[in-house]
């Protein structure tokens, strides 16, 4: 429980945010609608080395061609060696898959080809797809060369269609939402928040 209409209340809430996410993530909302009955909020935070690291000796400046067709300097990493990876050469893109150290988890990169643009690649991402690819990944020795970066990104308006696409859509009615086994009649969602950050080194 917690009483909304202490100023306090926000700072709190942020300050689980920051927590969970070791200080990454240090705000999620700015202020309590009057209005406001509940917040679901949840937290996921992963951080892990590479099985094999880059070599930080050899992280160059290079140039990165983003999909605006415009160039920038970045510092590309690489291992100073070809290495066994597991590889796609697939029609629209190239694809690897970097393995985490001690874990199940690992980081797929898909590098759209030069014919092909960032959003057809997005717009092949399904399920089917998904799953074909990863299942196609075979081990080649190949040179890596992968840009270090830092992503930090926030989006409501954009979650808040996704979700109605999805089906959603009556859960944002403020007439035909039915959250009754959670409160009173009227409720429903009228935000909804997410915020991601993502840090990309030699390490992990």
């Amino acid at each position: 429980g917690l009483d909304f209409r202490d100023e306090a209340s926000v700072g709190i809430i942020n300050g689980w945010v920051e927590t969970k996410t070791n200080g990454l993530i240090p705000d999620i909302i700015d202020a309590i609608p009057a209005t406001a009955v509940m917040y679901l909020i949840n937290a996921i935070y992963f951080k892990a080395n590479w099985r094999f690291r880059f070599d930080s000796n050899r992280t160059t400046k290079q140039d990165f061609h983003l999909a605006d067709n415009t160039t920038e300097e970045v510092d590309m990493m690489t291992f100073g060696e070809e290495v066994s990876v597991p590889y796609l050469n697939h029609p629209m893109f190239q694809a690897i898959d970097l393995a985490y150290a001690d874990s199940v988890y690992s980081m797929m990169l898909l590098l759209p080809k030069e014919e092909s643009s960032l959003q057809e690649v997005v717009q092949e991402l399904n399920e089917e797809n998904w799953q074909q690819w990863t299942e196609s990944l075979s081990n080649e020795d190949l040179e890596v060369y992968m840009p270090k970066f830092t992503l930090e990104d926030k989006h409501e308006e954009s979650m808040k269609k996704a979700l109605e696409d999805l089906g959603m859509g009556i859960a944002f009615e403020d007439v035909r939402a039915d959250f009754t086994k959670m409160g009173p009649l009227g409720l429903y969602i009228s935000r909804v928040i997410h915020k991601s950050f993502i840090e990309v080194n030699e390490a992990g």
